[in-house]
C-alpha cells in the first residue's frame, strides 16, 4: 500500500469513534433431505474409510494440455452445517458434464456437519470433479482454513499437480470486507482470512503463472483493498459489493459456459460467474440488492494513485467546519454495503459514488479517480435497490 492510499484511509478512519464488526447474516433453509448425496443431521461417526489419511489416485491428464484449472477453496462454516449451501453448489456444478480439459480441485473443510454423505467433517479434503462426480484426492487431518498457511499449502498442490494454460480461484464462504476478509472456520473458532493473510497465502504459493480469475463467493469482497492485495498474481477478480445470499453464485450456469467454451479468458469467466449470479435471483425478493463486478486488477494501481492524489487535494481542507460537513453528508449519502436494522456497519461504500457526491475536493483530482474506477470495472449488474453500485466499494467508518 502506498503512502498516499494509507493517508487516505487515516483520512478516513479519523471520523469514526468505536466501531464493531460483525460476520455476515443468511436466512438459511435446511437442504433438501432428497439431495443426490443424501441429509445428514448430525455428525456423522468416523468410519474405518475415513480414519485412514491416504488420497485415493484420481486420473490426470498432460502437464499443460488442459484449458482450465479451476480452484475452489470451500470453507463450509455454519453455512453448511445449518443449510446445505456448499452441498447445494456441488451439486449445481456436478449437474454439468465437463470436457476433461477442465480440472476442477476443490478443498473441502471449517465445517462440524456436511449435509452429505460423502464428505467428512473431521478432515479436510481435496477433490477433483471426474464425469460429474467428487473424486478424493487427499483426506488431512482438520486444519484451520482460516489460516494463510492452508491456503498456500492447497494453491500449490492444485497448481502442482494440474496445470492449465489458464487457472481460476474461487472463494467459498462468509466475506466481512475489507476489515474482517474472508471465511469463518467453524472448527477453528469462526477464524477467517485477513487480506494480509490472504496475501501471504499468494505470496508463498505463487509459481509464476497469473491467475486469469480470481473470484470471491462471499459478501462483501469487491472493494479496491481486496483488488490490492491480488494485483501481483492475478488479473480480473470478480466479487460482490454488498451481501450475498447463503446460496451464492450459480455454478451449473458459469461451469456450463465454460464447458461451452473452454478456450474463454479470464474477464469472460468473471462476466459469466456475474450473469449467472443474478439470473439465479432474478424475480426474487434479493435480486434488488444483487451486486456483482469484474475488475481488471492491471488498473489498479493507477486507480490507487489517482486515489492518493484526491486524498492529498482534501487533507488541506478538511479540517474546515464546512468541508468536514458536506463530506459528511457524503459518505452517509454514498451507496453502503453490509448495513440490517439494529446493528453494527460493516462501514463499506461505493467510491465511485462518494466521490461523485463529494463537492469540496479539486474537481480535476475527483474527475480523474472517477475515471479510473470507470477503467478499473469492466463489467458490473446491480439490483434496483442498489443503482448506484459502481463495481469497488472501500472501507470508510462513518
Amino acid at each position: 500500500m502506498n503512502i498516499g492510499m494509507k493517508r487516505f484511509l487515516m483520512l478516513l478512519i479519523s471520523f469514526v469513534f468505536v466501531i464493531s464488526l460483525f460476520g455476515c447474516a443468511f436466512d438459511a433453509t435446511r437442504f433438501s433431505e432428497s439431495s443426490f448425496w443424501g441429509s445428514q443431521d448430525d455428525k456423522p461417526a468416523k468410519t474405518d474409510e475415513q480414519t485412514e489419511n491416504t488420497p485415493v489416485p484420481s486420473p490426470t491428464g498432460e502437464p499443460g494440455s488442459e484449458n482450465w484449472t479451476i480452484m475452489i477453496y470451500m470453507n463450509g462454516s455454519d453455512l453448511e452445517s445449518e443449510g446445505g449451501e456448499a452441498t447445494a453448489n456441488l451439486q449445481s456444478l456436478l449437474n454439468v458434464a465437463l470436457p476433461e480439459s477442465i480440472n476442477v480441485i476443490i478443498y473441502t473443510g471449517g465445517t462440524a456437519v456436511w449435509q452429505n454423505d460423502l464428505i467428512s467433517p473431521y478432515y479436510n479434503q481435496i477433490w477433483r470433479v471426474v464425469d460429474q462426480e467428487l473424486v478424493l484426492l487427499e483426506s488431512i487431518d482438520a486444519k484451520n482454513m482460516g489460516d494463510s498457511g492452508t491456503l498456500a499449502e492447497f494453491l500449490s498442490y492444485a497448481q502442482s499437480n494440474y496445470t492449465a494454460d489458464k487457472k481460476a480461484l474461487f472463494f467459498w464462504d462468509h466475506g466481512g470486507g475489507s476489515i474482517m476478509g474472508f471465511g469463518a472456520d467453524e472448527l477453528f473458532n469462526y477464524d477467517g482470512l485477513w487480506l494480509s493473510e490472504m496475501a501471504a497465502a499468494f505470496r508463498d504459493s505463487y509459481d509464476g503463472q497469473p491467475y486469469d480469475l480470481i473470484g470471491f463467493d462471499a459478501c462483501l469482497m469487491a472493494s479496491v483493498e481486496t483488488a490490492s492485495i491480488l494485483v501481483p498474481y492475478a488479473e480480473y477478480m470478480v466479487a460482490s459489493e454488498e451481501i450475498e445470499p447463503g446460496g451464492g453464485w450459480n455454478y451449473e450456469y458459469l461451469f456450463g459456459q465454460l464447458a461451452q467454451n473452454p478456450d474463454m479468458a479470464g474477464e469472460e469467466l468473471g462476466i459469466a460467474v456475474t450473469d449467472g449470479y443474478y439470473d439465479k435471483y432474478l424475480g426474487t425478493e434479493m435480486e434488488s440488492i444483487i451486486t456483482c463486478s469484474v475488475i481488471d486488477l492491471s488498473k489498479i494501481p493507477a486507480l490507487e494513485e489517482s486515489l492518493a492524489a484526491f486524498a492529498g487535494g482534501l487533507s488541506g481542507s478538511v479540517t474546515a467546519p464546512e468541508t468536514m460537513s458536506t463530506l459528511a453528508v457524503a459518505r452517509q449519502t454514498a451507496e453502503s454495503y453490509g448495513d440490517a436494522p439494529g446493528q453494527v456497519s460493516f462501514d463499506m461504500i461505493d467510491l465511485y459514488d462518494f466521490v461523485d457526491l463529494q463537492e469540496d475536493a479539486d474537481q480535476t483530482l475527483s474527475s480523474d479517480l472517477l475515471a479510473a474506477i470507470e477503467d478499473a470495472v469492466v463489467y458490473e449488474v446491480s439490483g434496483f435497490q442498489r443503482m448506484y453500485s459502481y463495481g469497488l466499494s472501500i472501507y470508510f467508518p462513518f
